[in-house]
């Protein structure tokens, strides 16, 4: 096992202990079952692909042609 060092604000450090002391578990621990999960999910979830499921919202009524214009338009004063 090798030992790194990360600086976290105080705010992040007294959540830390706090669930840490909630859970009866060591901080250490804590912070690779985070860098685990986190790397697991990275995995499973290449970047640049969505990780939430898109919504189909039906047909677009727009022709194509006019995306651009409505696009860049103003909104009415």
């Amino acid at each position: 096992m090798k030992r790194i060092q990360v600086a976290v604000t105080d705010e992040t450090y007294a959540r830390l202990r706090e669930e840490a002391k909630r859970r009866a578990r060591p901080m250490a621990d804590l912070v690779r079952r985070g860098i685990d999960r986190q790397l697991e999910s990275a995995v499973e979830a290449p970047r640049g692909e969505p990780t939430i499921t898109p919504l189909h919202l039906g047909e677009i009524l727009i022709p194509e042609s006019e995306w651009r214009l409505l696009a860049n338009e103003r909104p009415l004063d």
